[in-house]
């Protein structure tokens, strides 16, 4: 039974390597992008235009969106253009991965259709094979694995027409990833060996680790078919160690180490297996838990049908990544131990398992092999028909010229009939030139004696139009004059007014400010003088409870102070233009956490405030982060202010108002007035008059975003309090690039 599970099971493992094969292949690409081709003039890894790279950073970073999509198709006519071959190609990537992410057939056929064209016609084959390796990968990951192979194949044949290194490569390695899947081992490890001795041939710069690790998984299926044959033992330790010698990264040299581990155990050397077990244990503590998790349990349940632990081999068994796998893993516990009733129990599942893949692959092979079939005979019936099309439209060709052969005889009996037809016309037209010409002196003689006498009476008639002109001409000038006098005149009437009423407003402006200024620092002021005084008199004799309470009171205060002072100076700062815009890339989640903190020592008792977000930890965003952190600030402090139960939610959003980020603070305070939801941003302006504080922090948000070019607002269709938004835009526009 050993004969049949193993290959299998074996195979299965081989699945398990593919995604981290499929993972290489775009690196190979990238590779091969930066280095085999020599550099030109332009500052970019691509070497194409510097303008048209950031467009495909641009692109490339929206891919899966239609944005992507749109900044594709504007590089590619960029690219043309501008005559940049290579960027075309690129451009055409994009789309690829737009369709691949989207499972749009149909649209992902086409895209890579069209990028093999361009690449093609450019002469940058290495997107060409691109292309068909991301449609590989598409069919295999929809279970199309027929596809998939029939893609691979012709892959690789064109690539020997065309004498393509890494076409040729990834054609071989695809075919054998492709057996792998659809469990034909012998096939799969002559596609492997076949594509090592490629690419030590003429691929040396690839690493390949990866490759090494397949052929290894292959030799152990054989090992098992072949009865445990001594050969096959020394060719699965010998790939084995060479992935682990050759692996560039500290987690594939962790996967190899266990493949070498489990390699161990199947040949049988327990020692060895116990060696490579400790020192994959320790590297795994080293790199953390996440590193080589896939492998990791076989390695343990092995263990433990080592150490003789039944229980815990089949528990660890039980935590492998797919119920199949845990399945042959069961398998073996069982027959390890003797337990022969159990391995013929999971043998069936697994069996019953593998039966139903391998239904699953022949039922979709059949399926493609039915729409391959429909559409060649779709093919034939269209032939048949374009044939049946030419014949008709060759029988009317016919027809037609038949009829135009009568025409032109017709035509030539009409040209004799027109040609006898025009010389009695002559002859007419002789007599009559005869008469013409006599008319003709006769009109000339006429003629004269009209001109002569228009002549005397346009020149009286232009010297009385002559006088008229004059005569409007310094009408209009005097009237215009007189017009531009007057309009000059109201004018700066109406500036020395304004001038007037600006002046007043400044004036009533900055006595208010005076006094609220006065009064706002006074009461601070007051409060932490007196309560000093309290606190350094030895003679007041306070209890340390009061002491404190007195010092948090000097603390409440001492904030309150500085949060004018410091609202005072901003809005001095962006009034007067002398604030700069640094931009530099923010994270918005980090941006939320700092303005919670910055405030949560000033929240009321009752009042829970946090933050959410919908984007996570690495989400950047280009702007001015201690701009932000102001606003969110002054957002949180005002919802304090008006909260005494219930919470405060800083919120970072990117869905609420596409193509922006948008910060809200939402509160369940007293709310703002309808009346007051557009004044309540303006200068001095306070929903409560008792309320400590000048009405400068949401004036200054809104100066704040301005400069940002973004926008503050109040939300009035939330009830449960205040919403205050903030929105910025994700690309920052030109005019703040530019401070």
């Amino acid at each position: 039974m050993s004969k049949i599970i193993e290959p299998c099971l074996c195979a299965y493992a081989s699945v398990c390597t593919f995604g981290s094969a499929l993972r290489s292949i775009f690196s190979i690409l990238m590779l091969i992008v930066a280095g085999i081709y020599p550099a030109v003039a332009q500052n970019n890894p691509y070497k194409i235009q510097d303008d048209l790279y950031e467009l495909y950073l641009r692109a490339n970073r929206l891919r899966t969106t239609p944005q992507g999509l749109a900044l594709a198709d504007s590089m590619y006519a960029a690219a043309v253009k501008a005559g940049d071959k290579k960027a075309e190609c690129i451009a055409t990537v994009v789309p690829i991965s737009y369709y691949l992410n989207n499972k749009q057939t149909e649209k992902l056929e086409e895209a890579v259709k069209r990028c093999k064209e361009v690449s093609r016609a450019n002469g940058y084959l290495q997107y060409f094979y691109h292309a068909d390796n991301q449609l590989i990968i598409y069919y295999m990951n929809t279970n199309h694995s027929m596809r998939a192979l029939q893609l691979a194949q012709a892959m690789r044949e064109e690539a020997f027409k065309d004498n393509h290194p890494y076409g040729i490569f990834s054609g071989i390695r695809n075919l054998g990833n492709i057996y792998t899947v659809r469990y034909n081992v012998s096939a799969a490890k002559q596609c492997f060996l076949e594509a090592l001795e490629y690419m030590q041939k003429n691929l040396p710069e690839q690493n390949p680790s990866q490759l090494y690790r397949s052929i290894a998984t292959c030799f152990i299926s054989e090992y098992r078919r072949q009865d445990n044959n001594e050969a096959y033992a020394d060719s699965v330790l010998f790939y084995c160690q060479k992935s682990q010698e050759t692996a560039m990264t500290e987690q594939a040299r962790l996967e190899s180490m266990m493949m070498m581990c489990y390699a161990y155990f199947v040949v049988g050397d327990t020692a060895s297996f116990n060696a490579g077990y400790y020192k994959a244990e320790a590297e795994m503590e080293r790199l953390g838990i996440s590193a080589g998790v896939a492998y990791w349990p076989r390695i343990q349940s092995c263990k433990a049908m080592i150490d003789g632990d039944r229980e815990k081999a089949y528990f660890y068994a039980g935590q492998s990544s797919s119920l199949i796998e845990s399945y042959s893993q069961y398998c073996r516990v069982a027959r390890f131990f003797g337990d022969c009733d159990s391995t013929l129990k999971y043998y069936e599942l697994y069996r019953w398992k593998t039966d139903s893949i391998n239904a699953q692959l022949q039922l979709q092979d059949i399926a493609d092999l039915t729409v391959q079939t429909e559409n060649a005979r779709l093919r034939q019936e269209n032939t048949e028909l374009d044939l049946q099309n030419a014949t008709l439209s060759l029988d009317r060709t016919r027809q037609q010229v038949e009829i135009e052969r009568q025409n032109a005889e017709n035509n030539l009996l009409l040209l004799n009939n027109r040609e006898l037809e025009l010389d009695r016309l002559k002859s007419d037209s002789a007599l009559q030139h005869s008469l013409a010409e006599n008319q003709r002196v006769e009109a000339e003689a006429r003629l004269r004696q009209e001109q002569e006498a228009s002549r005397y009476r346009f020149i009286i008639l232009s010297v009385v139009i002559a006088s008229l002109v004059v005569f409007i001409v310094f009408l209009i000038i005097y009237v215009y004059r007189r017009r531009l006098h007057f309009r000059l005149l109201r004018q700066k009437n109406r500036e020395l007014s304004e001038a007037r009423d600006e002046a007043q407003s400044a004036n009533r402006m900055k006595t208010a400010f005076i006094q609220n200024m006065s009064h706002e620092i006074r009461t601070p002021l007051n409060s932490i003088v007196g309560f000093s005084q309290i606190v350094t008199d030895p003679d007041m004799g306070l209890e340390p409870e009061e002491a404190k309470e007195y010092g948090r009171l000097i603390q409440h205060n001492s904030d309150l102070l500085t949060t004018l002072v410091n609202d005072l100076l901003g809005l001095a700062e962006l009034e007067s233009g002398t604030g700069t815009v640094n931009l530099t890339l923010q994270p918005c989640n980090h941006l939320c956490q700092e303005a919670v903190s910055a405030v949560v020592g000033r929240c009321p008792e009752g009042v829970k405030l946090h933050w959410t977000s919908e984007v996570d930890d690495g989400y950047t965003l280009l702007t001015d982060g201690m701009r932000v952190r102001q606003v969110l600030i002054n957002y949180l402090t005002n919802a304090e202010k008006h909260t005494t139960e219930g919470e405060i939610r800083l919120h970072c959003s990117v869905s609420e108002h596409p193509g922006s980020v948008t910060f809200s603070v939402t509160d369940t305070g007293t709310g703002v007035p309808p009346e007051k939801t557009e004044s309540i941003f303006d200068r001095f302006e306070k929903l409560d008059d008792f309320q400590q504080g000048l009405g400068l922090g949401l004036n200054i948000c809104r100066l704040i975003a301005d400069s940002l070019h973004g926008s503050v607002r109040i939300d009035t269709n939330y009830t449960g309090g205040a919403r205050f938004l903030f929105v910025l835009p994700i690309e920052a526009p030109a005019a703040v690039l530019t401070k």
